[in-house]
């Protein structure tokens, strides 16, 4: 049951993918905005499909055709076809905010600079930010994008977002070292060190804190959702200070992962 579970449930992105869903569900939740299941059924969807098939957006042309005279091809294109279906009736009310996460997407994922093949994660200052960013994209600034909010307000509540995804991909950052340095790929704790490393997401949970606090004391965030985002960060400290490249990618997958629906799970405490 348990290798069933790591298998088709961990590695398969679906525990991440229904945790995304649910970061984003309480982003309505939190500021008292009607849900909008389709947007939500759109983003678990769409992160399955982009943890899994990321690899798609490097293959050549003659790979392309191979893939798609497979079978594999199957699942894929339902699910795109599904994720068009939902989003089809936002995307003109949407397209800034997605066309942007689209983008930080794409700089994640597809080798850009070309001296030496290499994409935006793979330097140093910039990958947990540019994962922050797209999440906070996803999760919170689109849920949010007609709501009677001003920009400012908006983007302070983005930039909660971003610092906390950004002290867990730091989480697996520490827990992917060893591979890391074997690929080259010099991420803050390869660069700075795990302690470092720990202290620089302990600031930027701080951080998170003060804003969420900030956006209460306004008005902007409902206080039973504030409770429940300290309660979160404070789970989110101990993990990270919990990290290290000993720990199973089990830990990060399930563990990590979850602390991403977290809140969605605590609002109905």
């Amino acid at each position: 049951m348990i290798s069933f579970i790591k298998k088709y449930y961990l590695d398969a992105y679906i525990h991440l993918s229904i945790c995304t869903s649910a970061l984003t569900g309480f982003s309505f939740y939190a500021l008292s905005i009607d849900i909008d299941w389709s947007y939500i059924a759109f983003v678990g969807i769409a992160t399955f499909l982009l943890y899994n098939y990321h690899e798609l957006l490097t293959y050549s042309q003659y790979e392309w055709k191979k893939w798609l005279s497979t079978n594999a091809v199957v699942l894929p294109a339902i699910l795109v076809f599904g994720c068009v279906l939902l989003i089809l009736g936002l995307i003109k009310t949407i397209w800034l905010p997605l066309t942007l996460a689209t983008i930080g997407c794409l700089l994640y994922f597809v080798p850009i600079m070309k001296k030496n093949n290499r994409t935006f994660r793979d330097l140093t200052w910039m990958k947990i930010f540019l994962i922050g960013f797209v999440f906070s994209m996803i999760t919170v600034i689109i849920p949010v994008f007609h709501a009677t909010y001003s920009w400012y307000e908006i983007i302070l509540l983005a930039l909660s977002k971003l610092l906390f995804i950004s002290v867990l991909a730091l989480s697996f950052d520490i827990g992917d070292m060893l591979t890391d340095e074997d690929q080259k790929t010099m991420t803050l704790p390869n660069v700075l060190g795990i302690k470092k490393a720990k202290w620089i997401g302990t600031f930027l949970l701080f951080c998170a804190s003060m804003i969420e606090i900030y956006l209460a004391n306004i008005f902007i965030l409902e206080f039973p959702a504030l409770v429940i985002m300290m309660i979160t960060y404070f789970l989110s400290w101990i993990v990270l200070w919990q990290s290290s490249n000993s720990k199973s990618k089990y830990f990060y997958l399930f563990v990590v992962d979850g602390l991403i629906g977290l809140p969605f799970l605590l609002s109905f405490l």
